[in-house]
């Protein structure tokens, strides 16, 4: 799958467009393909290191915004 990654906190130039290995479903779990997102003032928040709880975000490789 194709996915805008943020790779550190910082600028836009950390997300990086790349693809990704599509996650595995269980068997109480479905799988959307996702066409377009949108970015909200949070998402800018996180992308900059300056969201709460950002430190618990950090642990999840890749971050995917949106």
């Amino acid at each position: 799958m194709k996915a805008t990654v943020l790779e550190n906190f910082g600028s836009t130039d950390n997300l990086v467009y790349k693809n990704l290995e599509k996650p595995l479903v269980k068997a109480n779990e479905v799988l959307i393909n996702v066409k377009v997102i949108s970015i909200n003032p949070v998402d800018v928040k996180v992308r900059s290191g300056q969201a709460p709880l950002v430190e618990d975000l950090a642990h999840h490789d890749p971050l995917i915004l949106g």
